[in-house]
């Protein structure tokens, strides 16, 4: 039933390890920086992750790609890749560990992200960075935990160390709340 099984995954994924993606395009109102910064905040608070998390972006880049060079120097832990096909980015979001849906840093957001109902469908934990009004916000509820301002890195930072938890404790069964 379930042809996406079948999908052999990307060789540079480790499905053992915490894994966060961003799936989708970071264009330049969308940029990863925050949440990259977060990420090697998240690492440097909790120095055993290093061995056991990665933050994977994949989708083109264009826009950012001379700072996402520096990134992928710096840091083993964070994998850029520019393009997956569909199948495999789909594939990809029902094995990772947490989906991130990013928008932009507005005060608004009307627009729901056509990967919204993908990752809905994979039953993993969102990170949902944007604004308070946002129509993925409304969607996942105003209560929501694992939301914050696109900028906040400590918050976002706390949100991953709290996901990262979750996850080692639940990690046969981790599924969205």
């Amino acid at each position: 039933e379930n042809s996406q099984e079948n999908i052999k995954l990307p060789g540079f994924f480790d499905q053992e390890k915490f894994s966060i993606l961003h799936a989708g395009n970071l264009m330049k109102q969308r940029p990863p920086f925050s949440l990259i910064n977060a990420f090697q905040k998240f690492l440097h608070r909790v120095p055993e992750a290093k061995n056991y998390a990665n933050l994977y972006l994949i989708g083109n880049a264009s826009y950012h790609e001379k700072q996402l060079e520096e990134v992928k120097k710096s840091s083993e832990s964070i994998i850029i890749r520019n393009y997956l096909e569909y199948e495999i980015t789909q594939a990809l979001q029902r094995k990772v560990s947490i989906n991130v849906i990013l928008g932009s840093k507005a005060e608004i957001s009307p627009f729901l992200p056509g990967k919204f109902p993908h990752c809905i469908a994979a039953e993993k934990p969102i990170l949902l960075l944007g604004p308070k009004n946002s129509e993925s916000r409304r969607l996942l509820g105003e209560d929501y935990k694992y939301w914050s301002e696109t900028a906040d890195e400590l918050k976002i930072s706390n949100l991953i160390e709290d996901l990262y938890y979750n996850w080692i404790s639940h990690r046969k069964d981790f599924k969205m709340e």
